[in-house]
């Protein structure tokens, strides 16, 4: 039988390099007149606040940004004048409550900029002729098997040794994080470990999810230790494995099925969208 399972999700199929199309649904407004930076800032001021300046700049610059103290003051002080934070006498700063709702109303917008700068930092990286980049439509019809991670903290790791060893094309990882899609908890999903695609690349296996990303993608509530960058997506596009990610509706799937996920034919392109179906006996 058939069943079409990637329902009105944009699922990204990446070969050979790590480049994405987004999803015409996916678009979320954020205030104009504060920057990516400044919700960097009062995404720190949430997660510790009370919290003084000088922390927030060893923090800011643990974020990547290369900042004075004397701009972090001065920032501060722009957002007390709007009414985003407020002094606590001794401690440091806090959001208030205007401060909450502009943190919320920008923070996915200004995440997605985030994900689209590493995404075009990895692009940069790879090594890419389009005219080398044939791909018989053969190697978008997969023998698939369903590998059931349900039950996962958000953030949580998947190791090789959650991955099954099979004879199957494709290891489709069933996480249950559709469910969260179009709200804040879809982009802290699971996610696999460098050790995972290692496996993937020496069984030969492509790889699939039901989530936003194979790699963590980078939120406020992201933890020291995770995974730096796209170190999956390195691993297997530079072995010519592919990616196919935002899936839904695994869960009626039998463990064992065919994969058929045929993407829009691009010039010169290095990922595009797929309409994934199942079929098995």
């Amino acid at each position: 039988m058939f069943y079409c399972f990637s329902g009105g999700l944009l699922t990204i199929v990446s070969a050979n390099v790590g480049s994405y199309e987004w999803s015409p649904w996916l678009r979320f407004s954020m205030t104009e007149d504060l920057d990516e930076r400044t919700y960097d800032l009062l995404r720190l001021i949430r997660r510790y606040e009370p919290i003084g300046s000088i922390r927030l700049v060893t923090l800011m610059e643990r974020h990547g940004y290369s900042i004075q103290g004397r701009t972090i003051r001065l920032t501060l002080s722009d957002l007390d004048e709007r009414g985003m934070t407020e002094k606590v006498p001794g401690k440091g700063r806090r959001l208030t409550t205007s401060g909450q709702e502009a943190l919320e109303t920008g923070n996915v917008g200004s995440r997605l900029e985030q994900i689209r700068s590493r995404i075009a930092t990895l692009t940069s990286q790879v090594t890419y002729d389009p005219v080398e980049d044939t791909v018989d439509i053969e190697r978008f019809a997969l023998d698939a098997v369903r590998v059931d991670c349900r039950g996962l903290d958000p953030r949580s790791p998947i190791g090789p040794a959650m991955l099954p060893t099979t004879d199957a094309d494709i290891l489709v990882v069933q996480t249950g994080w559709d469910e969260h899609w179009g709200t804040e908890a879809y982009f802290d999903h699971p996610f696999l470990t460098p050790d995972a695609a290692e496996l993937c690349v020496d069984q030969g296996y492509d790889l699939a999810i039901d989530a936003l990303n194979v790699d963590p993608t980078p939120t406020d509530n992201a933890a020291v230790d995770e995974p730096e960058g796209f170190q999956v997506h390195h691993a297997l596009l530079g072995t010519d494995r592919l990616i196919f990610e935002n899936l839904t509706n695994l869960a009626t799937l039998p463990e064992r099925f065919e994969l058929l996920a045929f993407p829009l034919k691009l010039t010169a392109g290095d990922g595009a969208p797929v309409r994934a179906v199942a079929r098995w006996d």
